[in-house]
């Protein structure tokens, strides 16, 4: 540690001899700065494994909730099936930033279990619903698209869409109360998350004609309704006498 301190006081001490006072001074000098050097390594070297051990034990947690279920018969290509397009939040309540990745959604039948396929939209889609007005879906809303390019915060969230496509299946078996989906993603380490909920859920069923809005999400802006104009009530008119 005084490798350095000792090149200096050999030049001193040769070019320029110093006193009997000098000397002293210089050695006590030189003791003290490689006791607070020293210390200073050591703590330093401490700190940093400390940290890194710190660090390998921060983990991920994320917590996912389903806002919504929609589902629409569509014809993809010569394939026909049922379209779900479930839209959910997803909270990093974790230490580390994460990106959430390998999402998969099946449906659970009564006897079976069935995967559906992850569908990429190039830019919208529109969708002609049989229980209400189209619905417009966007690829910039596609929440395992944004989820796999950038990272959750710590503390943060994310919120979006999902399109799948479920071959050979109506609508109307698939949207029952028996029936459920299954949703699973991945956090960076690995580790694997799962939702259910059923396909047809009453207790949160929106009432007829309500636009669903989803802070930060704004899935159908063609659909919002446009203000009720006032209608003028005719006065009735005082006869005169």
């Amino acid at each position: 540690m005084s490798g350095g301190f000792s090149v200096l006081f050999t030049i001193w001490a040769t070019f320029f001899p110093p006193t009997m006072e000098q000397a002293r001074w210089a050695l006590l000098g030189l003791a003290i700065s490689c006791f607070v050097l020293g210390s200073y390594h050591v703590w330093a070297r401490e700190r940093r494994a400390l940290v890194e051990e710190r660090e390998k034990r921060r983990l991920p947690e994320l917590k996912g909730e389903i806002i919504g279920i929609g589902t629409a018969m569509v014809t993809v290509g010569h394939r026909s099936g049922t379209l779900i397009f479930p839209s959910l939040e997803i909270r990093n309540i974790g230490d580390k930033d994460t990106v959430v990745v390998d999402w998969g959604l099946s449906v659970n039948l009564p006897d079976k279990s069935v995967p559906a396929v992850r569908l990429m939209l190039d830019d919208k889609l529109r969708v002609d619903m049989d229980d209400g007005p189209p619905i417009v879906l966007k690829s910039v809303d596609q929440i395992d698209v944004k989820c796999a390019e950038k990272t959750i915060a710590a503390g943060g969230r994310a919120i979006g869409i999902l399109v799948y496509f479920l071959e050979g299946y109506r609508k109307e078996g698939i949207v029952s109360r028996e029936n459920t989906i299954r949703l699973v993603y991945s956090d960076v380490l690995g580790r694997q998350y799962e939702l259910i909920r059923p396909t047809l859920d009453e207790t949160k069923a929106l009432p007829p004609g309500t636009v669903p809005y989803h802070p930060g999400l704004n899935l159908w802006p063609e659909l919002q309704a446009e203000p009720k104009r006032k209608e003028k009530t005719p006065r009735s008119r005082r006869k005169r006498r």
